[in-house]
């Protein structure tokens, strides 16, 4: 009997070294896959941080684009409104100088005029003048045909 039980606690320590020998391979190989999975999980973090890194770099390139579109824009407005200022003063002395060459077509036309009336005028007193001038000579012919000829 007692042969038995020695058999039977061998066979038990037997089964128990076969199972603390499997329990210590399943600990290993838990292990083993518990830093693959750790390595995996760095790998993965490292993958998205870069990731994250690269969507962070993109974004702010093209906030920067946006934002270099949006000075762009305000700079093209200012230099619009600054051409729109100037046309507009450019119309003003354009139409000032119309005005002022229209008033002075208006005064030359009005001068002509004038010149034209005096012109006419002129012409009138001349022909006056030339009548009166034959007038006068043909009195001063009359008056000395009438006078005694000297010797």
């Amino acid at each position: 009997m007692r042969r038995r039980r020695v058999e039977a606690l061998e066979s038990r320590e037997r089964e128990l070294l076969h199972s603390d020998r499997q329990l210590s391979e399943r600990e290993r190989n838990l292990s083993l896959r518990e830093t693959r999975v750790e390595n995996q999980a760095r790998e993965l973090e490292s993958r998205t941080d870069e990731r994250l890194s690269d969507r962070e770099w993109h974004l702010a390139d093209r906030e920067a684009h946006l934002e270099s579109l949006e000075r762009m824009a305000a700079n093209e407005k200012q230099s619009l409104e600054r051409r729109s200022i100037h046309v507009a003063e450019l119309e003003r002395r354009a139409e000032l100088r119309l005005g002022s060459l229209e008033e002075r077509e208006q005064k030359l036309a009005a001068d002509r005029s004038e010149l034209e009336k005096r012109a006419t005028e002129l012409a009138y007193l001349e022909e006056q003048l030339d009548r009166r001038k034959r007038e006068l000579e043909a009195y001063v012919a009359r008056v000395q045909a009438s006078l005694p000829s000297q010797p």
